[in-house]
């Protein structure tokens, strides 16, 4: 493998990688080895199959669980009956308040508002990432736990809350073509 053309920044000092530039990245073959340009095209499906139907199901199964721990939430703040149990009512407070916000972030995905999506990246852009996005929901699931209220709902909730944010992050890293690349805020 040569490394007589590699360029690691640009003449204004940038990184190869952050410059737009029209020129396609190297690909690094094997000694011996040729590349042909047909093998190299299939390896990467832009339309994998059935890649609407695992995106409903990652979109429906999304907007569930956020209507269930909003709903877990509401119980554990329903429930309180003293003031010693302010802190259950910050914890139910807070569940609906982040489902919500998943929700609203996944229903501008299907349903396109310039304006509610510029809102949803200048305030929450961590979301338009798969990383961002799935360690959210294990925070989320983890501050299920908290609820004491209505304890096996809770329970419940913060466990497949919590589970589904990993999946999406091992979903994204291992099969990348069936996920859409969002553009995240850039401030002008």
């Amino acid at each position: 493998i040569s490394l007589r053309n590699f360029k690691m920044a640009d003449e204004d000092g940038q990184p190869s990688w952050l410059s737009k530039s029209s020129a396609a990245p190297a690909v690094a073959t094997p000694v011996g080895a040729t590349l042909d340009s047909t093998a190299a095209a299939s390896t990467v499906n832009p339309n994998p199959p059935y890649k609407g139907v695992v995106k409903g199901i990652f979109l429906f199964m999304t907007l569930g669980l956020m209507v269930f721990m909003a709903a877990v939430g509401a119980l554990g703040v329903g429930g309180s009956s003293s003031v010693n149990d302010t802190g259950v009512v910050f914890v139910g407070l807070y569940m609906i308040i982040f489902a919500a916000i998943v929700f609203i972030y996944e229903i501008s995905q299907v349903i396109p508002s310039k304006s509610l999506d510029m809102l949803m990246k200048k305030n929450f852009g961590f979301l338009y990432g798969y990383v961002g996005k799935g360690l959210f929901l294990l925070f989320t699931g983890i501050l299920c736990f908290g609820l004491s209220s209505p304890r096996q709902l809770a329970l419940a909730c913060g466990v497949l809350v919590a589970a589904w944010g990993p999946f999406i992050i091992l979903s994204y890293t291992f099969k990348p073509e069936y996920f859409d690349i969002k553009e995240k805020y850039t401030p002008e």
